[in-house]
């Protein structure tokens, strides 16, 4: 099993490096801290990612880490107090760097015992997703923003809705409670949930391609709705989609009033070619009556 504690040698200088091919410390930022979060060692990643030299992290306590807003929390106590009983901690963290900055990181904080149990130490992997974290914001921002005056619902690849803000639901007649776990077909017309083009819709939306368009859909209550909507895979830093953004509006009276206009069209069309048709009988007519005359052809 692996031991968090092969991670660090010391060295005859007493400073900690990285040990052993494969580990954790040559991908991950790793530091390594006593029960009561005095720092003891970090590896290089770690230094980098703070921008601290080892000596100016060794014997300092792990609140320098942690930004001024953090340190008075009593969730940072309740933390360290969870590690020096043998609890772990994983998740997304602010680490406050030299300077001043700030970087977002995520991992774990591991607890390692003695034979008797007891904590001796406390090894954090890390993992800097700073430029994650701020693209997540910005996309957040973004839907935010946009949420204000058009629908949005978030799905994961297999169409399961994620989450609705109120417009879409509004729009749709629902609650969010009512659509969070539920599968895109709720707002489909049932003639549509097993046809080869709607499976090529969510087949294409995993793929990562884009769609966009006008398409019909079926409120709680029954009632047709249209939307004008685009349907924008999500993809992570590997470039796979793990998550599909449909941004929409209503589009449902434009709908009506366009075919409203369509069948006026058809209608103007169809009274068009009654007309043509007369015009046609009554010139034929007119055409024989003048062939007839008095029996005499015209020369």
């Amino acid at each position: 099993m692996f031991n968090p504690f092969d991670v660090f040698q010391r060295s005859s200088k007493s400073r900690f490096v990285p040990s052993g091919p494969g580990t954790h410390s040559q991908v991950q930022a790793v530091i390594e801290l006593l029960p009561d979060g005095m720092i003891v060692g970090a590896n290089d990643a770690m230094l980098h990612m703070a921008g601290y030299g080892l000596t100016e992290l060794a014997g300092q306590h792990h609140r320098m880490l942690v930004p001024p807003a953090l340190r008075e929390n009593p969730a940072y106590d309740a933390f360290w107090q969870g590690l020096a009983e043998g609890r772990g901690d994983s998740g997304h963290y602010a680490l406050m760097t030299h300077g001043g900055g700030e970087c977002w990181v995520q991992g774990g904080y591991v607890p390692v015992t003695d034979r008797r149990g007891k904590v001796v130490r406390v090894v954090g992997y890390l993992m800097d997703i700073t430029e994650q974290r701020r693209r997540q914001n910005d996309l957040e921002g973004r839907l935010a923003a946009i949420g204000k005056s058009q629908g949005v619902v978030e799905f994961d690849l297999d169409g399961t809705v994620l989450r609705a803000n109120e417009n879409f639901l509004d729009v749709m007649g629902y609650r969010d409670h009512e659509v969070v776990g539920r599968h895109h077909r709720l707002f489909v017309d049932p003639a549509l949930h097993e046809t080869p083009e709607y499976r090529a819709f969510w087949d294409k939306l995993g793929q990562g391609a884009y769609d966009a368009g006008q398409y019909r859909r079926i409120g709680k209550d029954g009632r047709e709705v249209w939307i004008q909507a685009s349907y924008n895979p999500v993809l992570d830093e590997n470039g796979r989609a793990f998550k599909v953004i449909k941004v929409a509006s209503d589009v449902t009276q434009r709908a009506r009033d366009m075919d409203g206009v369509m069948q006026e069209l058809r209608r103007s069309v169809e009274e068009m070619h009654d007309i043509m048709v007369h015009i046609r009988q009554a010139a034929s007519g007119q055409a024989g009556g003048i062939a007839k005359g008095d029996g005499t052809p015209a020369t």
